[in-house]
């Protein structure tokens, strides 16, 4: 039967007239959608200036109070029970139910408003003063328990008595409810909508905030990405960017290729079952997030990992990294290739792979491009605004100190990291990898990291090409199915139920960040002063706390502002270590950054030495910044993270292959934090070389004293006890060492495993 239905749906007259009437059908659905509550107007982009925190919530909690109403008739949708404090759900539709107070129930709520308002003039006359404005921290919080019983996945109708009344009503207006016949219908599809009322199905959503909400994160979102959710008046469908957030970026990168897979399905260039020489491919280098790998194993794909050259192995004398370039993704695509893999900037070294050589490879064959923005991404957004906001001060700066300074020596040199800081900023100018990029289909980029909210928050976005249509390629990751005795299901993403309580505090973060640096702190300033003549008597510890907030407050305005303090302490890092090489004396002289400007292969003609291929060249642009040893030094890399974390508390990330470290810089650096790290980096070099000549100098003694003590296991064991300031290897640095010595990867993965399963077991 379904084989009859497919040869008759791919009639040409039967496919063009059931194109039509889904495009009506979209447009019902999209007139169906609940109401945005009046407090939550419609955000499609990121605003200018951050909005005020008590504002921010205020929208928020206002919004909350219509999302779960009628919660006492929900089906499935809430689980808690009401409490004392909690709102009680009334029937407004039964005249005659009323709710029944007891008189000694009223005398008692008017003592308590009369405790409340003494309590009140009681405490005005202490202090004048307005209460401290609120933190990042705790908007944040705020938003989450405003949201946190919703429900943006579940659909249900808010009715009651009342409701059915208006519906009953409606329906006996309307005569194409009267029959069932569609042959007698003027209006078919009302078996579906419902003109006036316009719900959702049979249905209209019981969380409409929460489903707002979400709309607004990915508009925001696809902002900053140079995207956009509408079709700026073109009609060009394919334009528009659509989205969904996710728990995180590892969904995000999973839902990302079961898209292109499915896509890959459907436009016949792979096969699901049968042929194991035609199953879809990846395409990705060394460096991609192992989440891709994770997604290969659970879809049943393969994976083409590009493998680095020569100067980039970790016997180089020179620090690069693999970084993705056209010419390698030129010679892996083949006709089963489903994706492509682009990082900006990627986990491991925080280089950026040529996203716009590598889009006109895919797009002359039509192959999805997912770049993956998660660990950075949403900094490099801001990256050209704080570059010149950057050089703008500068200029300023240097032409104020010209003014000043007349008689000076014009032959004062800028120190080298200010040198570093201007060839970074012209480079982060040029940097181009998001949907400004042509062939660019997907993108996923976390908001839970540099967008300053909760964790568990990502967003997937989708935008079509010229040869790959975003409507089909998104739509290729949902899950529908019409046959279950349970309903219509669909399902976009790999949670059924999740809370609506990350969405509103991902809005929340966004709303009152803003894109550029709002002058929050010196506005409450001066709501102050305007206030009564008791403000300005403030004891001198509350004027120091409000002091505190201020400064703390300017760390987190503007993602503009919050960029650029990331990205002075990203130079300032670099600066150090490119310095300390130069000295012979300075610990540091042993370590190295590993740098962008490998290629991975050769023969690449595409221009990567224009636009994005030049930017993404040299040095880390983003957050994260790794380093290694340098091969002329016998430093262990592993060792000093080790002794580092046990000295100094850094925690940094241990990388393998080529053996490095790197830290990933974000706003708790943005005061002092490259000055830190390079300061406790000395500090762990010191003592690292002062515990191997104490082991040396154990070591002869223990030769000195044992003739053969050498040939035997008795003086190992004896080195590598607590003596004399000399201390046994711990840590992860034993870990690391077997990994890169084993040439068994698939022992190393059986470790990896058994390592898991003891740390959920105990």
């Amino acid at each position: 039967m379904q084989c009859s239905l497919d040869f008759f749906k791919a009639l040409p007259f039967v496919r063009t007239l059931l194109k039509k009437e889904m495009v009506e059908m979209e447009k019902r659905l999209r007139g169906s959608l609940p109401a945005r509550p009046p407090s939550l107007p419609q955000r499609l982009s990121l605003p200018a200036k951050g909005t005020k925190a008590e504002e921010v919530l205020a929208a928020l909690v206002e919004a909350a109070r219509g999302d779960g109403d009628g919660a006492g008739k929900l089906s499935g949708a809430l689980y808690l029970p009401k409490e004392a404090g909690d709102d009680l759900d009334d029937d407004d539709d039964d005249d005659d139910d009323e709710f029944v107070v007891v008189e000694g129930s009223k005398k008692k709520e008017k003592e308590e408003e009369k405790k409340k308002e003494e309590t009140k003039k009681a405490t005005k006359n202490v202090s004048s003063a307005p209460p401290p404005p609120l933190t990042h921290s705790s908007l944040l919080n705020a938003a989450y328990a405003a949201f946190a019983h919703t429900n943006p996945m579940v659909s249900k109708r808010k009715r009651g008595k009342k409701g059915e009344r208006e519906t009953r009503r409606e329906r006996k207006k309307d005569a194409s409810f009267r029959s069932t016949s569609l042959r007698k219908k003027k209006n078919p599809e009302n078996l579906l909508f419902q003109k006036k009322k316009k719900t959702l199905f049979q249905h209209s959503s019981v969380f409409p905030a929460a489903v707002c909400l979400e709309r607004d994160v990915v508009s925001m979102t696809a902002s900053i990405l140079h995207g956009s959710t509408t079709t700026h008046g073109n009609n060009d469908e394919n334009e528009r960017v659509r989205g969904q957030v996710t728990s995180g970026g590892s969904e995000s990168i999973l839902l990302a290729v079961l898209a292109a897979r499915e896509f890959s399905f459907r436009a016949g260039r792979c096969v699901r079952f049968g042929d194991e020489g035609r199953r879809p491919e990846i395409v990705l280098a060394a460096s991609a997030h192992a989440a891709f790998f994770k997604a290969a194993h659970y879809f049943g794909m393969r994976v083409k990992v590009v493998k680095p050259s020569s100067s980039s192995s970790s016997n180089s004398s020179t620090a690069v990294a693999p970084r993705l370039t056209a010419g390698d993704v030129r010679r892996h695509l083949t006709r089963n290739t489903a994706l492509v893999v682009a990082s900006a900037p990627s986990f491991p070294h925080g280089v950026v792979d040529d996203v716009e050589g590598i889009a006109r490879e895919t797009s002359r064959r039509g192959v999805p491009l997912h770049v993956d923005c998660c660990l950075g991404g949403f900094v490099l957004a801001f990256a050209k605004e704080a570059a010149e906001q950057a050089e703008a001060e500068a200029e300023a700066k240097k032409k104020k100190e010209d003014e000043n300074n007349d008689d000076a020596d014009d032959d004062k040199t800028s120190p080298s990291s200010s040198t570093s800081a201007i060839i970074n900023n012209r480079r982060r100018k040029s940097l181009r990898f998001d949907f400004a990029v042509p062939g660019v289909t997907s993108i996923s980029i976390d908001v839970h990291k540099f967008g300053l909210s909760h964790k568990g928050t990502s967003v997937l976005l989708f935008k079509g090409s010229d040869r790959i249509d975003g409507a089909t390629l998104r739509r290729s990751a949902f899950v529908a199915t019409s046959d279950w005795p349970g309903g219509l299901y669909v399902s976009p993403g790999v949670a059924g139920s999740r809370s609506g309580a990350l969405l509103a505090a991902a809005w929340a973060s966004m709303v009152s960040v803003g894109r550029v640096r709002k002058e929050e702190g010196e506005r409450e300033k001066g709501e102050r002063e305007k206030t009564k003549k008791g403000t300005r008597k403030l004891e001198n510890s509350k004027k120091k706390t409000f002091k505190k907030f201020q400064k703390s407050q300017k760390l987190q305005e503007g993602y503009v502002s919050a960029a650029r303090s990331i990205f002075s302490q990203v130079d300032e890092f670099i600066s150090g270590i490119e310095a300390g090489a130069e000295n012979p004396a300075d610990p540091l002289s042993e370590l190295e950054v590993i740098r962008g400007d490998a290629v991975i292969g050769d023969g690449d003609d595409d221009g990567d030495d224009e636009g994005g291929g030049a930017a993404a060249a040299g040095f880390p642009l983003g957050p994260v910044v790794a380093f290694r040893s340098k091969p002329s030094s016998s430093l262990n890399i592993f060792v000093l993270n080790d002794l580092l974390s046990s000295q100094s508390g850094w925690h940094l990330n241990a990388l393998q292959r080529p053996a490095a470290l790197h830290c990933c810089f974000t706003a708790q650096h943005a005061r002092g934090g490259a000055r830190r790290l390079l300061r406790d980096l000395r500090s762990a070099v010191v003592a690292l070389r002062e515990r191997e000549r104490a082991r040396e100098k154990e070591e002869e003694s223990e030769s000195e004293g044992d003739g053969d003590g050498d040939g035997d296991g008795g003086s190992l064991k004896k080195v590598a006890k607590k003596k004399k300031g000399v201390v046994e290897e711990e840590g992860m640095a034993p870990v690391y060492g077997m990994a890169s010595a084993s040439p068994d990867r698939g022992l190393v993965g059986e470790f990896l495993l058994t390592f898991q399963d003891v740390l959920l077991t105990g």
